[in-house]
């Protein structure tokens, strides 16, 4: 090792072993001192960067944290006058142009609401509201609320959902959340008159699980794409993904609030015929 100045103060390890020529029963050993000032050293540089690095991801969150704000602030007032606007006299084209401006809005305001939940979950400011609800009762008005968005692409969306799952405890808004990203994925990624179902039943060898499919008919997803689709802002690259604008996010809540319950995500597809994403959650929190 490196040579070391008469007086200096180091940091030293040792190390014994018996020694190998002493007799039997012998309690003679060998001690070595190890300078260990470098390795020292090298730890306390390596925690001292931990501890900055830390610092400056707890300064990243707060800040996208009051961007995300930020950024939602302006965009109530621009629906609202939007809104007000097309109470007005407006010719047809006119009228065209403040409804894609609501839309684009919406959708704007969807995807910084996206990024705040992300927020959250990071900071682990996130906890689970748990109460007992009908599972069947959640599929319908999920599924409710999209039936316009799948008519337009004459689109049928079916459900089943067995009596072993009717009743489960968990946070509801979740799972809403949940369900309504999975179905508008399969809705945006569904040609028109495609397919969509919804089914829940009990996993056969764990009765107090739930199993939640959602699966379309959709363009598929390569199967080299599919261990990565629940990663943040990762993308399958296809005209669909590039012309939505979306974020990639959507996946990556799914699978933060099924982990949040105890549960696991996963999806299997086929290129040309469709998707399946399922997800099992407890049907109560312990």
């Amino acid at each position: 090792g490196a040579e070391v100045e008469a007086g200096a103060e180091v940091e030293a390890g040792v190390e014994t072993e018996p020694e190998a020529r002493a007799g039997k029963g012998s309690k003679r050993c060998i001690a070595s001192l190890l300078d260990i000032t470098e390795l020292k050293r090298k730890e306390d540089e390596l925690r001292e960067t931990c501890e900055k690095l830390t610092e400056l991801d707890d300064m990243k969150r707060e800040f996208l944290n009051v961007a995300y704000h930020e950024m939602r602030s302006p965009l109530a007032p621009i629906v609202g006058y939007a809104s007000l606007l097309e109470r007005c006299e407006l010719p047809d084209k006119g009228r065209r142009y403040i409804q894609n401006i609501e839309q684009c809005a919406k959708e704007l305001e969807k995807m910084i609401n996206r990024m705040l939940e992300l927020a959250r979950i990071d900071s682990r400011k996130i906890k689970l509201n748990l109460k007992e609800f009908s599972l069947s009762e959640v599929v319908q008005e999920v599924v409710k609320g999209f039936e316009p968005e799948a008519a337009k692409k004459e689109q049928k969306i079916s459900t089943v959902v067995s009596e072993v799952g009717e009743v489960i405890q968990a946070d509801k808004q979740q799972v809403v959340a949940v369900f309504s990203n999975l179905i508008s994925n399969a809705i945006k990624y569904t040609p028109a008159g495609g397919r969509i179902e919804i089914r829940v039943d009990r996993v056969e060898d764990r009765g107090e699980e739930v199993r939640c499919c959602v699966a379309d008919t959709g363009i598929g997803i390569p199967a080299e794409d599919l261990p990565k689709i629940f990663e943040r802002f990762y993308m399958v690259d296809t005209s669909l993904t590039r012309k939505s604008g979306s974020l990639g996010l959507g996946l990556s809540i799914v699978k933060e609030y099924v982990k949040l319950h105890g549960g696991r995500v996963w999806a299997t597809s086929e290129l040309g015929k469709g998707s399946k994403f399922f997800f099992i959650i407890p049907k109560r929190q312990r």
